[in-house]
């Protein structure tokens, strides 16, 4: 009996190493980006939170670029600057249709000097971000490819839009729900070399 059992064993690692013969799915580079350029507004301040992105071809079925790391994006950046959440990563090759950004135990910080409507902070203010869950969904659809190959990537980069959603009611509640954010909040693709 062990003898047969001996034999089916290395039946199934023949045929595991027979699909290994083809090759693994073919894989191309992807990498998440968040920005919050700088627009009319008078405050400045980070967003700060465990972040990560995922991608999905049918909005059923999600891949993660990464684990959730903690992150802090400059609100209303002067330059532009992107913050990187997840660096050049492989992932299937293919056709994608959504993004996720997931933003958990999210706070945004005001500096003081800061302006928002007709209210000027005298002091540092911290604004929790996504509610009383402390959790910000962002599901975006778009139109954009992995392209196999270990040369050049996709970035998908989010724009915050934080005018929009910091607003006077925030500063003065401390908190601002999922919505105002998730409304806000664009994406862009672009292909790299």
């Amino acid at each position: 009996m062990a003898r047969g059992r001996h034999a089916l064993v290395l039946m199934v690692a023949a045929a595991l190493a027979a699909c290994g013969d083809e090759g693994p799915a073919e894989n191309g580079n992807v990498q998440a980006l968040v920005k919050d350029p700088d627009a009319p507004s008078s405050y400045d301040g980070t967003l700060s939170g465990n972040i990560n992105v995922s991608i999905s071809q049918d909005g059923n079925t999600w891949i993660d670029l990464g684990s959730a790391n903690g992150i802090t994006i400059v609100l209303q950046s002067p330059t532009g600057d992107s913050t990187n959440v997840h660096g050049q990563v492989a992932r299937s090759a293919g056709n994608y249709a959504r993004v996720r950004l997931t933003v958990r135990d999210g706070k945004a910080t005001l500096l003081s000097g800061s302006r928002v409507g007709n209210t000027t902070l005298s002091s540092t203010k911290d604004i929790t971000v996504g509610g009383a869950d402390d959790l910000v969904v962002i599901d975006k659809s778009t139109s954009f490819a992995v392209v196999a190959g270990t040369t050049g990537r996709t970035s998908i980069i989010f724009d915050l839009n934080s005018e929009i959603w910091l607003t006077e009611s925030a500063v003065q509640t401390g908190q601002v729900e999922d919505q105002p954010i998730q409304q806000a909040v664009t994406v862009s693709t672009r292909r790299e070399s």
